[in-house]
């Protein structure tokens, strides 16, 4: 599954996030992953992609061949930040996420557990449908890695712009394509081929850390709900 935001502000939709001071005094430290300045202010649009070329399984439906072959029709459209310079921005630097960062949303117990179950015992099926590879731990956090890089970067994006010219500047949105996908997964458990709760990571992160006192998420699929 793909996923899309923007920073949400008080009451309507564009402007600058609320954030608390003392977060927001946080996260605007010196990153050697931030983008530059130039480039938060003219992305239309910044994405990140984690295809987890090594999670995967033949035959099934949640393939690693599903980013590329987005990549491959967007750049078959000229939607490619050469194509669409300093409007379309992708996002290569990004680290995977922490093990704390994905235990904010989930067990400490179902994250150690699913690490172990990866390292010692796949290939194998976690749930009816999901499967793990020896790769898949990891991939599931660089997958939230990359969601929670593009919060940071939309929030850098909004603040610099807010500071340049108040209030008259959106956001960008961003975009991720990231593989294990992650909205069927429980606090406690995999499902529905997700690991890691790859959009609660990125919401939770921009509460934690990026002063968010509130992260709406709205979730679609071609069926409703776990199940």
């Amino acid at each position: 599954r793909a996923t899309a935001g923007r920073a949400p502000t008080p009451g309507r939709g564009g402007g600058t996030p609320v954030r608390t001071r003392a977060s927001a005094s946080a996260a605007s430290a010196s990153s050697p992953d931030r983008l530059d300045d130039a480039i938060l202010l003219s992305a239309k649009l910044i994405y990140a992609s984690s295809p987890a070329m090594e999670h995967t399984r033949e035959g099934h439906p949640e393939s690693n061949l599903r980013v590329p072959a987005i990549l491959d029709a967007l750049a078959a459209a000229n939607l490619t930040p050469e194509a669409r310079a300093g409007e379309l921005v992708r996002l290569d630097a990004f680290a995977p996420a922490t093990r704390e960062q994905v235990m904010e949303v989930h067990t400490k117990n179902y994250v150690g557990g699913l690490n172990v179950l990866a390292k010692t015992r796949a290939p194998m099926d976690v749930t009816g449908d999901t499967y793990i590879t020896s790769a898949s731990y990891d991939a599931a956090l660089r997958g939230c890695g990359a969601a929670i890089a593009l919060v940071d970067a939309v929030c850098d994006a909004s603040e610099i712009r807010e500071s340049r010219q108040p209030g008259s500047s959106l956001a960008p949105a961003a975009f991720a394509l990231c593989r294990p996908p992650g909205h069927h997964a429980t606090a406690k458990s995999a499902m529905g081929f997700c690991l890691f709760g790859t959009v609660a990571s990125a919401a939770r992160h921009a509460q934690r850390a990026r002063g968010m006192a509130r992260v709406m998420i709205f979730d679609f699929d071609v069926h409703h709900g776990n199940g």
